[in-house]
């Protein structure tokens, strides 16, 4: 019996030796899948607002198109949509306040002609028209 007991280690020992040496090349499992994470979204146009002025004041883009308003000026900008001061016609488009070189992209989802403006400087403003 001892000569048994004697064997089995052995052999579990050669086994396990063996495992560690020589790993199963194909064990059946599949590797995890790796998730590459898609590229942002590039906007469909850009709006930028530099002198008191957005340029270019209108616009025109297909609905699904994202439009990225950029804070090129050198204070602090908010676009809501008008009229100003209630902001009313659009409550969902407003930027909050952007700092210079800071940006805000909307998705527009629907067809309209959104009126916005700078809300610190009401007399700069612009329109996106959505077909």
């Amino acid at each position: 019996m001892k000569n048994l007991v004697i064997i089995a280690a052995v052999i579990v020992l050669a086994w396990l030796g063996y495992s560690v040496l020589y790993p199963r090349q194909n064990t059946g499992v599949k590797p995890a899948e790796t998730t590459v994470a898609p590229a942002a979204i590039a906007p469909a146009a850009t709006v930028t607002y530099v002198n008191n002025a957005f340029s270019p004041a209108s616009l025109s883009v297909a609905v699904g198109s994202t439009v990225q308003f950029v804070n090129g000026g050198t204070s602090n900008i908010r676009i809501p949509s008008g009229p100003h001061p209630v902001h009313t016609s659009f409550p969902e488009f407003d930027s909050d306040t952007l700092a210079p070189g800071e940006s805000y992209s909307f998705t527009f989802t629907n067809p309209m002609t959104l009126k916005y403006h700078n809300h610190y400087n009401p007399d700069a403003k612009g329109q996106v028209v959505v077909e």
